[in-house]
């Protein structure tokens, strides 16, 4: 009796027969089309050339952007949320944009030397 198969693992094994992909779902329409928007941005962010792994941590983070965008419409539209799977799945976002990279970079807001100089010798009515 070493081949019978126990009910989980039956369970198991009929789940992994209807296993759903992206394929499976209309890619046309709302939080999808959002959701995919948002990994193309991501993976545009991280100079566009990702290595698989990095391709599926932009999926992830994509998705529990996703995930927490709506929770956050429930919460401005009055509704219900949880507060703790809110801020876990916030945490989970942090994680993996810190582990692909994503960090705060300091932007340069200095103008450009000369159109300022020329913005300010027009404002002065020189020529």
């Amino acid at each position: 009796m070493g081949n019978a198969i126990t009910a989980p693992e039956r369970e198991f094994a009929d789940g992994l027969m209807r296993m759903l992909s992206l394929r499976d779902v209309d890619c046309r329409k709302g939080p999808t089309r959002v959701l995919l928007a948002r990994a193309r941005r991501l993976t545009r962010d991280l100079g566009g050339d990702l290595s698989e792994a990095q391709q599926e941590l932009v999926k992830r983070c994509s998705v529990l952007a996703t995930l927490l965008e709506h929770f956050e419409a429930r919460l401005l539209l009055g509704e219900r949320v949880s507060v703790s799977e809110y801020v876990e799945l916030l945490n989970a976002q942090r994680r993996i944009l810190s582990t692909l990279g994503i960090r705060r970079q300091a932007r340069d807001v200095t103008p450009d030397p000369l159109a300022y100089a020329a913005a300010r010798e027009q404002e002065a009515g020189c020529f």
